[in-house]
């Protein structure tokens, strides 16, 4: 924060729980604020990605699932359950099922399954329109997240660490036990304002690397092939970023931007 001079207050966790009541702490914890942080309504981020790319001339195909993909000479040819398409380039940007896409890179790529839960705020001041922040708790239990209530859904509540590691993405959408209670017990200590009534639940992927970088590159035995993958539960945020730099890489553009942290090579 200092080196990039970002705007941020330090407070100590009784001055936390005085600003927000419904956040609290152990008394010998410190707490940074970062004062123009915020956060991505998601679908309505993917939504404004469609709409430019239909705008700017890009053809959408929505349900299909790719079955495989080869080099044919000068191009590209990917099967997909309703034809083959072909492209003198191919991007990938497959999220856990990027492993079954790019064998290259699949020893390198773990998928996590992660839970999501949304609480019923006990008292009032949590909904995003009072002004109550996202929050983030290091505790001796792990990593703990959490963003505002929005109209009548709850808080969101989950566990950044732990998560099991799993073969793929599955169709089961089944509580953990053991995350919940987990959970359960971050809320009930350090989230006064939330209570134990979960709203809503669903499950997530972190698709994750050794070092919990990214991957951008191209394929190295396919050049006619960029990966952008590995986003290990911190991606979303840098989308658009990403984006201008996998069309870069695609295009054979001069890249502005500094890439070798996100090589396949530091592999």
């Amino acid at each position: 924060a200092r080196e990039y001079q970002l705007p941020i207050e330090q407070l100590d966790v009784k001055e936390v729980s005085r600003r927000w009541p419904g956040i609290g702490g152990e008394e010998d914890w410190q707490a940074v604020i970062e004062q123009n942080a915020g956060f991505l309504k998601v679908e309505d981020c993917v939504e404004a990605h469609l709409r430019l790319a239909t705008a700017s001339g890009a053809t959408l195909l929505h349900s299909v699932e790719v079955t495989n993909w080869e080099v044919v000479g000068d191009s590209v040819e990917v099967t997909t359950n309703k034809g083959t398409e072909r492209a003198a380039k191919l991007l990938i940007a497959g999220g856990p099922w990027t492993h079954l896409l790019v064998d290259d890179f699949a020893a390198n790529l773990r998928i996590l399954l992660k839970q999501q839960y949304w609480m019923k705020p006990s008292g009032p001041g949590l909904d995003v329109s009072d002004g109550f922040p996202c929050f983030f708790h290091e505790t001796p239990q792990g990593f703990f997240y959490g963003f505002p209530a929005m109209g009548n859904v709850g808080v969101k509540v989950a566990r950044h660490s732990g998560g099991p590691e799993i073969a793929g993405p599955n169709a089961e959408n089944s509580l953990d036990a053991e995350d919940r209670q987990l959970v359960e017990g971050y809320v009930r200590n350090y989230m006064p304002g939330i209570s134990q009534t979960m709203v809503a639940h669903a499950k997530c992927y972190y698709t994750t690397t050794p070092d919990e970088h990214f991957v951008i590159d191209r394929v190295p035995s396919k050049p006619q092939v960029t990966v952008v993958a590995g986003l290990s539960g911190h991606g979303f945020k840098f989308t658009s970023v990403l984006g201008e730099i996998a069309s870069e890489l695609v295009m054979e553009k001069q890249i502005e931007l500094d890439i070798e942290l996100f090589a396949f090579s530091r592999f």
